[in-house]
């Protein structure tokens, strides 16, 4: 199979034997793959290397059968972002957020420039945090987790803005208090619903509690293995002055 150039971000690399890599990457068209780029690490006269980067969209072809392709095409996208401190560590957690919740080959066009929305987001003055949690929200319903924000799942009544709420991790949210039997749940605010369903927060609240429940979600997905980039940015953050 041969793929035409199409939009690709790198999510992460690896070296491959001796001059190669291997990449992981976001592809607008093919979704997530696996990808060998030979030789790069040992030329010397192109860019090859310095394009395959994250956070810089790169035009990508390649060929190949089964799970990992060989890459045969590389040229510069339109679109390069910066990002340092926080930031960057943002775009660590992103890009491993992407690798560990999509499935290979599956193409997802929304999120890919939903993808690109965040790193564009991420390089400017937006809130950080804003950011990550609009992203989490559009990749899980990318995947299929997609989160029930604007009703109560057992009475339909819409979200009450100043009700407390008991968001059950793979249901939705109650104002009942759900039995002890049954899936965990997060005590969240109707404002904080509904804000991450405008995808705009007003609130230092709403964002904290935003926060809470969208790591429990994740956590519960992920299941024991967890996100190194979270480590990193904690460690990032106790090393701040």
């Amino acid at each position: 199979m041969r793929v035409k150039a199409n939009p690709c971000f790198i999510l992460h690399n690896r070296a491959w034997r001796e001059t190669s890599m291997m990449t992981e990457v976001f592809s607008r068209q093919e979704g997530r793959i696996t990808l060998v780029a030979r030789g790069v690490r040992a030329a010397k006269k192109n860019n090859s290397q310095a394009l395959l980067q994250p956070y810089r969209k790169i035009m990508l072809g390649w060929y190949g059968k089964g799970e990992m392709g060989t890459v045969n095409s590389l040229e510069a996208g339109d679109s390069e972002y910066a990002l340092q401190g926080r930031r960057l560590m943002s775009g660590f957690y992103i890009n491993e957020l992407t690798m560990r919740l999509l499935h290979r080959h599956e193409p997802h066009p929304e999120l890919f420039d939903a993808y690109e929305h965040a790193l564009a987001k991420l390089s400017r003055d937006a809130c950080e945090q804003t950011t990550l949690r609009i992203y989490e929200k559009q990749i899980l319903r990318a995947v299929g987790f997609g989160l029930v924000l604007d009703h109560d799942i057992r009475t339909l009544d819409a979200i009450d803005h100043d009700a407390l709420y008991h968001y059950q991790l793979e249901a939705g949210p109650s104002l009942t208090s759900p039995d002890s039997n049954t899936m965990p749940s997060v005590i969240i605010h109707g404002s904080t619903l509904r804000s991450l369903e405008k995808e705009c927060f007003e609130q230092p609240r709403d964002l904290a509690e935003a926060r809470s429940l969208m790591r429990s979600i994740i956590a519960g997905i992920l299941g024991p293995k967890p996100l190194a980039s979270r480590k990193l940015y904690q460690s990032y953050i106790r090393c701040l002055p």
